[in-house]
């Protein structure tokens, strides 16, 4: 089954009409939690997995889904002051109005790095910050600091943040315009599936697959391994899915790259207690070496003239 925008099509105007059925029989006091229902997915299954490595993959949108004050937008921001006595809420006010000088809309909620790890420690208080905004937006200078301390619950709902350069009071406006209003691929080699957001019901089907044959030119170009290592390609739109594309490729005609070593990436050596005279060693594809110390000569000669001594004695003794 090769993929065609006919099928795109046919499967967009399927899963809306189905979706407005279904809504129709939901009581009227459910139909408020639709919201993750009305968006339009498309599921990529891959042939082959890419190395453990955690990548978020933007793609811009021909039609965006999603525009500054259409969404809960949360922007992460390093602290406004390095003094640990400083009012962050005080700093988080005057960089609420920086941004407003600057352009900047579509921000719903901005936080410092401390107001995160003081307020946000607890596991409720996460999951509450989790389901509270659509998207999480993050100054690249403290991106590397966040995995520690949002956990793993914001990879596993595809809501960990979104890094954008906020430096420059010039193009902070458009970076931050340009995060929101884009769709993100998340490849993290830790399954066959992973899943991108196409599309929403406030569209029209015209726009929705615009979208699709634009995010499947986009795999083309940036999903690992390339075309060849997509196994299938499905829309989906609440708990209906439907297939619009299908390779019957072996994994043998899948080539991934390999894993560029990056020097010094090998921890180095610590003393291990429960083996005399040995070191451990954590390597770059996670195994563990145990490596056993040399004896210099002079340590050499000495545990040979205590053997000899000791045989002496015994001589001695008979």
């Amino acid at each position: 089954m090769d993929y065609a925008t006919d099928q795109v099509e046919k499967a967009v105007s399927v899963l809306v009409s189905g979706h407005k059925k279904s809504q129709e029989e939901r009581p009227t006091a459910n139909k408020s939690l639709l919201t993750e229902d009305e968006k339009l997915q498309l599921t990529i299954v891959q042939i082959r997995m890419p190395p453990s490595s955690y990548k978020k993959l933007k793609c811009d949108l021909p039609a965006p889904f999603r525009i500054e004050g259409s969404a809960e937008v949360c922007l992460i921001i390093k602290d406004t002051s390095k003094d640990k006595l400083f009012d962050q809420e005080r700093g988080v006010l005057r960089y609420k109005e920086y941004l407003r000088t600057c352009g900047v809309i579509g921000i719903t909620e901005v936080i410092t790095y401390s107001q995160l790890r003081a307020e946000y420690k607890p596991f409720e208080a996460k999951r509450k910050l989790l389901g509270r905004y659509d998207l999480f937006l993050a100054d690249e200078r403290i991106y590397g600091k966040l995995a520690t301390v949002l956990g793993s619950k914001f990879f596993v709902k595809n809501k960990f943040p979104v890094a954008v350069i906020i430096e420059n009071s010039s193009t902070i406006a458009s970076s931050i315009r340009s995060a929101i209003r884009a769709t993100y691929l998340t490849v993290n080699g830790k399954g066959p599936q992973s899943t991108m957001e196409v599309g929403s019901l406030d569209q029209t089907q015209e726009e929705m697959v615009k979208n699709v044959d634009h995010a499947i030119s986009f795999l083309k170009k940036h999903f690992p391994a390339g075309w060849n290592n997509i196994r299938s390609l499905y829309l989906k739109m609440g708990k209906l899915s439907l297939p619009i594309y299908i390779n019957q490729e072996t994994a043998n005609a899948v080539v991934l790259e390999k894993t560029k070593k990056i020097a010094g990436f090998d921890a180095p050596a610590q003393e291990i207690t429960t083996v005399p005279d040995a070191r451990v060693k954590v390597c770059r594809d996670g195994s563990i070496k145990v490596l056993k110390k040399k004896k210099s000569k002079n340590a050499q000669k000495k545990t040979i003239s205590t053997a000899a001594r000791s045989q002496h004695e015994k001589r001695l003794r008979v």
